[in-house]
């Protein structure tokens, strides 16, 4: 009796302290509100500067001050811009896949580190039907993913039946995006690439490359941001392109400027200069034996190569092998040994493929701040491999293509603050 009556009184003492907790929590809010709103905006933007992006975004909901100084005012960008220069952190990372064959379809798998990207879609995969191209119903059309510089994603919706294509600049966070003049389809196949420079703490300026083989000149067509239209010139680029249009190798960005694979050496070409033009070839290492899928990427701020393309079989052939290289010395072309590693296929026992005896297996790309991590397709699987420890960390089915068709990698790197659009002149 004694020990229920007790505890009868300390649950109403336990409601009494709650209301007065209550009262005093309100209190406590209305003193913390009056402090924030005697500070200047300079000191409320030092503290919003430091905060994580997702925290920024739910700030600018708080009051209209905030969410001025957040959404319409240049200064919080341009320190935030800097205290994050001063204090570099490591940005998320997004790869996204789509299949190679003609695509139909507007939306394509992803392995994100950024939670806002699954919030906003939900699960593995992303839609863009956000753009504002209608696709038709029937009819010759295709939703291709290009290529990406930073956080901003490049794609295409090409009809066949008006022969053009429209290039579109798009931020998957902020879901902005910017549709650039429509270009002729004068060929089915072409490489496209996309550079992003800043030229100020807000302000960017970009260019789309599209190279198209004819005869023994490449026709290129450039986009520049600043003059808001495409213009032509023809570069001695046959003999590379002639292994790049069957390897369907996207041009990277890297070191403001663009790199793209071939049998001959990776070729940077530089589409700022004026005019543009190929700057040089850093030959490929002696012992690569170049495969058509060989991956180019970067990693911790270094061009790295890896091959290996094939099957996995019962037995540990060559074709279970993974190579990969770095670029140790950029200007000097020197590369260096990262990982030279056989794949067992007892690593790979119970993920789910079509068939337990063959298994296509694609590098997709390398995690850009995660020396270990491989990113690779393994039948209908995408699995990220430490190679250092040679074990699967994660692994997602694919539901996108058939066992034996190629994927087409696109990689983000989501900056601290979403990179804003530049509009069109």
């Amino acid at each position: 009796m004694g020990n229920s009556s007790g505890k009868s009184i300390l649950c109403v003492g336990s409601c009494n302290n709650e209301k007065r907790s209550s009262s005093q929590l309100l209190d406590s809010e209305t003193e913390n509100w009056s402090f924030f709103s005697n500070l200047t905006d300079e000191l409320v933007t030092e503290i919003l500067i430091r905060l994580p992006s997702e925290s920024v975004i739910r700030c600018k909901a708080v009051c209209k001050w905030w969410r001025t100084l957040i959404h319409d005012g240049d200064y919080f960008f341009t320190r935030r811009h800097q205290f994050h220069d001063e204090n570099p952190q490591v940005n998320p990372f997004t790869l996204l896949l789509q299949p190679l064959q003609r695509a139909t379809r507007t939306r394509v798998n992803i392995i994100s580190e950024h939670f806002l990207l699954h919030k906003l879609y939900g699960g593995c995969s992303v839609d863009t039907k956000f753009l504002p191209f209608q696709p038709m119903a029937y009819g010759p059309w295709e939703f291709q993913l290009e290529t990406s510089c930073a956080d901003l994603l490049l794609c295409s919706y090409s009809d066949r039946l008006s022969f053009k294509i429209i290039y579109y600049i798009c931020n998957l966070l902020t879901k902005q995006w910017i549709a650039l003049p429509p270009i002729p389809m004068d060929s089915v196949w072409a490489e496209v690439g996309f550079l992003c420079d800043s030229v100020g703490c807000l302000e960017y300026k970009y260019r789309i490359v599209r190279i198209v083989e004819t005869n023994s000149l490449s026709n290129v067509h450039i986009f520049s941001s600043e003059e808001g239209q495409w213009s032509k010139s023809f570069i001695p680029l046959s003999e590379i392109l002639n292994a790049a249009k069957f390897m369907k190798i996207r041009m990277i960005a890297y070191n403001r400027m663009l790199h793209m694979l071939s049998a001959h050496g990776v070729i940077v070409f530089d589409p700022f200069h004026k005019p543009p033009k190929v700057c040089r070839t850093i030959d490929l290492p002696v012992d690569l034996t170049f495969s058509l899928c060989t991956c180019l990427g970067e990693c911790r701020g270094r061009l790295r190569l890896g091959v290996q393309f094939g099957v996995i079989l019962d037995s540990e052939t060559d074709h279970n092998k993974l190579n990969v290289w770095e670029l140790e010395d950029y200007n000097n072309g020197k590369w260096c040994w990262a990982y030279k590693i056989c794949i067992k296929n007892s690593v790979f026992q119970g993920l789910s493929i079509m068939n337990d005896r063959c298994w296509m297996i694609q590098i997709l790309a390398f995690h850009p701040n995660n020396g270990n991590i491989v990113y690779l397709r393994i039948g209908m699987c995408i699995v990220e491999y430490n190679m250092q420890q040679k074990k699967i960390e994660t692994s997602c089915p694919i539901d996108t293509c058939s066992n034996f068709s190629l994927l087409k990698p696109v990689t983000l790197t989501h900056q601290n603050w979403p990179t804003t659009l530049p509009s069109l002149p």
